[in-house]
């Protein structure tokens, strides 16, 4: 059994769905397994970096994606939705987000949704953590490692990000694309990600000063 996941962006409806390829020669309607709109999550936005298959510990497999951007809530959220049957659980950040925007609008007023992301697993492949950064320039890690689901969450203490990219001027740099992950040779990790935006109008001609960013996750030091 051989699946798909297709989440839509642009200025369309939101929805991911899945689609049974085991036959791609013979593929119809009928191969549709499930398909979500943001009528079935408030969480739910335009999704527009790929997520991740895989199994967690709870003995269930997920699709695992970021949330997108204008979404209901406005929050940026890590979406696991199950495969067997296109359930959506979805694991929280923080309160900040808003619709507001307008250029004075404070940080928490402002629209905000989680990029892409980049997973960890354990010796049995499955999933344990995961990183990606929102849109207001925050950069998360999940905690994945409990059997039970309900435990999923914000692996920082406090539930704070792990790191806020801010340019020298003050401004937040969005986090799109999925950050890489690497063992650093001193222990710990390497998590490095670039900022910028290129998914509104007006993207293509904004001169803010965008960065990329290498941090060293020191072992213990969440």
């Amino acid at each position: 059994w051989r699946t798909v996941i297709v989440g839509t962006g642009g200025a369309g409806p939101k929805s991911v769905f899945a689609i049974d390829v085991t036959r791609p020669d013979n593929v119809g309607a009928g191969d549709v397994l499930w398909d979500l709109t943001n009528s079935a999550s408030d969480d739910l936005g335009h999704i527009t970096q790929p997520g991740f298959i895989a199994s967690a510990r709870d003995g269930n497999w997920y699709y695992f994606v970021g949330n997108g951007y204008e979404s209901a809530n406005n929050k940026a959220r890590l979406l696991a939705i199950k495969l067997a049957d296109g359930s959506v659980y979805s694991i929280e950040t923080d309160s900040v987000g808003g619709s507001t925007t307008a250029a004075n609008a404070t940080l928490a007023q402002r629209p905000n949704g989680l990029g892409g992301v980049t997973p960890v697993f354990d010796s049995n492949r499955n999933v344990v953590e995961v990183y990606g950064g929102d849109r207001l320039g925050r950069l998360w890690k999940f905690d994945l490692s409990s059997t039970a689901r309900g435990q999923w969450r914000v692996a920082t203490s406090g539930g704070n990000p792990l790191f806020e990219a801010v340019n020298s001027n003050g401004e937040n740099q969005p986090i799109t694309a999925a950050p890489r992950v690497s063992s650093h040779p001193l222990g710990g990790r390497y998590v490095s990600f670039g900022t910028g935006r290129l998914t509104e109008t007006g993207d293509n001609t904004n001169r803010q000063v965008q960065s990329f960013y290498a941090l060293w996750e020191q072992a213990g030091s969440n």
